[in-house]
């Protein structure tokens, strides 16, 4: 079994692009903040003006045309607007430290109705209540889960902390869209953090998702279009895809991927008088380049919309949306301190201390002995976890994007051979994925469950495409980590309780054992790894699973 680095999160691990990495966006991210809304801005400003670089008849008459329209549109009266949304918006700060240290920062955004338009449109103050607690939870439970990493880090001379935030940009809310994204900025560790953005797009009445095939009715010319928009309204990027035309090349192939299954694969958001599509790091190829959005208007392609939702273009006034959706003050910050998994080292390594945390409402049963045999088959299935740094995982609650991902990493690490490369990207087929999930979870996926999962929300980076799961391809890391079953509890029925330590060998025993862990590892007991020279404690955790007398399905895994 080929093991690698623990301590290098699977986000991480998955958008290191061979592109290469620049130090543009390093430091914080309100640095980032301030240049990417300055490009948003002048985005909208730009959308209608004349390209230089497009010098046919056939664009300057779609830019005359554009300028008209935003001139008759300006002259209409604000009266005649379909009713307006108004609404406030915060950010959230958390912040996790480990005695005088910060150990992970975090923020969520949330969204505050009216109290006459929450009123008025129950079930899109349903939505907004929803949000705020997913946001909450997520954050949340970010920074009270990164301590034991970062931790583990600061003993390896890491000096940083995790970072994890949502911004929240307003685009449209009236009576027919409410829409915004959320700009996700995700910092683990290496040379720089990440963007990457989610749309929302809701009707106010219902409550329900904006279909994409609601918006757009043809999508064959989108890719061209979207290029041909992305380079006259970002003019740094012209000169880098003449530069590197095989990243023009992977960004146009990408998109018809991203269009399938109602565009999961992309961050979209509905604007009063076009459409606003957000691509994250690495989309256009190289890091260096950054995170870009793009405006497609109604009136310079009406042959693709739908007139669902182009009212704005024909009859009204555009909105202001920071006079409907008014950002307030940051809250204040929310401090957590020493976290139950921190405490002290000796805490965080102790066999006893963190055992009591919330489990599944599942009998514990009686405590059983491990035979030697046992001790190997257990510490081997549960160090298919522990050496990718798998998390958490509750069966009563699969997630396909958590699944998927945890297949890829074990392919990367155990079986190469199913992983194949396409230009910059490593692909795994959906067959390769199912074999997979069915041994280690018990579960049967099907194709169509990768295509309903939104792809935009996944934290690696990756998307669905013609059978294949894609992520920006990477290399370098190390996994040199496993587990050891400490105890084993027999509930009935099958049901295994095993709570286990995790384990990570030095360095030059991981490289002189052709990058894995050596197999002797695998079948220690608890005495002996506590008490093995060059190996250093990690996490605690529990893994409960089904026992069908051949092999382990697991049902339940945390990480303390």
């Amino acid at each position: 079994m080929r093991i690698k680095l623990l301590s290098l999160m699977l986000c991480m691990t998955l958008m290191f692009s061979i592109s290469g990495c620049s130090s543009d966006k390093m430091g914080s991210s309100s640095e980032n903040d301030a240049l990417e809304t300055t490009k948003w801005d002048d985005t909208l400003d730009n959308s209608n003006k004349d390209n230089v670089n497009k010098n046919d008849d056939k664009d300057n008459i779609k830019n005359d045309k554009s300028r008209s329209s935003k001139r008759n549109r300006d002259s209409r009266n604000d009266s005649e607007d379909i009713d307006k949304i108004t609404y406030t918006y915060r950010n959230n700060p958390v912040e996790g430290s480990y005695g005088k240290d910060i150990y992970a920062l975090g923020n969520y955004c949330t969204i505050e109705l009216d109290e006459e338009i929450r009123d008025k449109y129950p079930e899109l103050s349903n939505v907004a209540d929803r949000f705020n607690s997913d946001m909450e939870k997520e954050i949340m439970d970010f920074v009270r889960g990164s301590d034991a990493d970062v931790l583990e880090m600061w003993e390896e001379g890491f000096l940083g902390y995790y970072e994890e935030d949502r911004l929240f940009h307003p685009v449209r809310a009236d009576g027919k869209v409410f829409s915004f994204f959320t700009e996700n900025y995700s910092f683990y560790g290496g040379a720089h953090g990440t963007t990457s953005f989610t749309g929302y797009n809701y009707d106010p009445e219902t409550g329900e998702e904006i279909s994409f095939n609601d918006v757009i009715k043809d999508t064959d010319n989108l890719p061209e279009i979207i290029f041909d928009e992305l380079t006259a309204q970002n003019g740094d990027l012209k000169d880098y895809f003449d530069e590197l035309p095989s990243d023009k090349e992977n960004l146009m192939n990408s998109i018809p991927g991203r269009l399938e299954n109602n565009a999961d694969g992309l961050s979209w958001a509905l604007d009063y008088d076009g459409i606003r599509f957000n691509f994250e790091d690495y989309a256009m190829g190289s890091y260096a380049i950054g995170s870009q959005t793009v405006k497609i208007s109604f009136s310079d392609y009406p042959e693709i919309f739908t007139d669902s939702y182009t009212d704005y273009e024909e009859s009204r006034r555009v909105p202001d949306i920071e006079e409907i959706a008014v950002k307030l003050e940051d809250a204040g910050t929310i401090e957590i301190g020493d976290v139950s998994s921190a405490g002290n080292s000796e805490d965080r390594t102790s066999t006893d201390n963190n055992r009591d945390k919330e489990v599944p409402d599942l009998p514990k049963g009686h405590i059983i002995n491990i035979s030697k045999d046992d001790q190997n088959k257990m510490n081997l299935f549960v160090s298919n976890f522990a050496e990718q740094g798998f998390r958490e995982y509750d069966d009563e609650y699969p997630d396909v994007s958590v699944l998927t991902e945890y297949a890829y990493i074990w392919s990367r690490i155990n079986k190469r051979s199913n992983i194949e490369i396409e230009n910059s990207y490593y692909k795994i087929g959906f067959d390769k994925i199912k074999e997979i999930v069915d041994k280690y979870f018990g579960l049967r996926l099907t194709n169509d469950d990768f295509y309903e999962y939104n792809w935009a929300k996944s934290r690696s980076g990756g998307f669905c495409k013609n059978g294949y799961f894609y992520v920006p391809a990477a290399d370098g890391e190390s996994y040199p980590a496993f587990a050891v079953v400490e105890q084993a509890e027999d509930s009935g029925n099958g049901i295994l309780w095993l709570y286990f330590t995790t384990y990570e060998v030095s360095l030059d025993t991981y490289w002189d054992s052709g990058d894995s862990v050596p197999k002797k590892y695998y079948s220690l007991s608890a005495k002996e790894a506590s008490e093995a020279p060059y190996l250093t404690k990690g996490y605690q955790g529990l893994a409960i699973v089904r026992n069908d007398g051949e092999s382990y399905k697991l049902k339940y895994y945390k990480l303390y």
